[in-house]
């Protein structure tokens, strides 16, 4: 089960971004086998056409399921190349 902060609630609401893709972004980092309350901390290149930045996504996994607790387009000015994904 995914569930979002209220933080996260906002963010998608004010950047737009759909929770479809946060879902697909957390199984394709296979978010269901992490440690448990281990904050992990995503940059998804998938939508950066839609979005036009890369997607800043982080989650903890936790006994009753995945919380995510912020999103949003990474557009911090940096070599994504140095990025750790």
């Amino acid at each position: 089960m995914i569930r979002y902060s209220r933080h996260a609630k906002q963010r998608l609401k004010l950047y737009k971004i759909q929770r479809e893709h946060i879902e697909a972004i957390l199984a394709a980092d296979g978010a269901e086998n992490q440690p448990l309350h281990h904050r992990r901390e995503l940059i998804a290149f998938n939508y950066v056409a839609q979005y036009g930045h890369p997607l800043f996504v982080a989650y903890v996994r936790e006994l009753t399921g995945i919380t995510v607790v912020t999103i949003f387009p990474y557009d911090r000015e940096t070599n994504y190349e140095d990025i750790i994904r």
